[in-house]
């Protein structure tokens, strides 16, 4: 956990009329960190890098695939839908993820291994 950090803010307003007189005020706050969102952090360059721009094409893929395969007319269709739109959420959340580095918060998991299993699932199905 962090100290707690203290600011002090002292400001003086001075007006010169036919009597002079001054303000002063002095504000002091106290900031204590829960440790709880000490290394939650935003990431925007994540998305210019390759895993990054992967991630945005597979959502666009999935946002295609989505309007293309939208009136549900078959159960293969029905099936087709229901695929993309569990991975289209997966991929959401795993973007979520690494903008705002809650990567960082947890790093005794495994991260990568859990995408390459988690987005390899329909690989393995459809070997067997």
């Amino acid at each position: 956990m962090m100290a707690p950090s203290e600011t002090s803010v002292q400001t003086t307003n001075t007006r010169k009329t036919d009597t002079s007189h001054s303000v002063g005020v002095k504000v002091t706050t106290k900031a204590e960190s829960t440790g709880i969102t000490d290394n939650l952090e935003l990431n925007p360059w994540y998305f210019r890098t390759v895993p990054g721009i992967l991630k945005l094409v597979q959502l666009l893929f999935a946002i295609i695939c989505m309007g293309c395969g939208s009136p549900v007319v078959t159960s293969y269709t029905n099936f087709f839908m229901f695929v993309v739109a569990i991975y289209f959420i997966i991929t959401l959340v795993f973007c979520i993820i690494y903008f705002f580095t809650i990567k960082k918060l947890l790093p005794k998991l495994p991260w990568l291994l859990i995408a390459i299993a988690i987005l390899s699932i329909p690989i393995q199905r459809r070997a067997k």
